[in-house]
């Protein structure tokens, strides 16, 4: 998705934020649905983006607790170990960690639709301070994930 030179100017989370408002992105998407697709972007594009072995243990996690394989209990034992490990990392990890903890809580999932846009913006906030480019990557992902 190209980007012109004024578009540059604002911040790439505000204008991705924007542009899936404007495209109606989440309109159809329940807000479980949208936590899905935010789960897959993180495993697929920003745990990739470290040799840290355990933000791969901790989406393991999540992806068992969304289908229902373990319960609140081990979950939130792995968010306080997470929270552990946060604690300890810098740079890039520590932002990454942040992302993942998010899926950590279980009413991340149970939540209803009135907070997918507070998430959205926390989300494409996050995304920000890991690397430049990422919301875009985001913002392709869902649009290929939200029709």
């Amino acid at each position: 998705m190209p980007i012109n030179s004024k578009e540059k100017r604002e911040r790439e989370d505000i204008y991705i934020g924007n542009k899936i408002d404007s495209k109606n992105l989440l309109e159809n998407l329940s807000y479980e649905e949208f936590i899905i697709i935010c789960i897959s972007f993180t495993e697929k594009f920003i745990v990739t983006l470290s040799k840290n072995l355990s933000f791969k243990e901790d989406i393991y996690y999540v992806s068992l607790f969304t289908k229902g394989k373990i319960n609140q209990e081990v979950l939130r034992k792995r968010r306080i170990d997470a929270w552990s490990k946060y604690d300890l990392l810098e740079g890039k990890d520590k932002y990454i960690q942040r992302v993942i903890i998010c899926f950590l809580y279980p009413d991340i999932i149970n939540s209803n639709n009135e907070g997918i846009d507070d998430f959205q913006e926390l989300f494409l906030n996050l995304l920000l301070d890991i690397k430049d480019g990422l919301c875009i990557m985001f913002f392709d992902f869902l649009s290929n994930h939200a029709g």
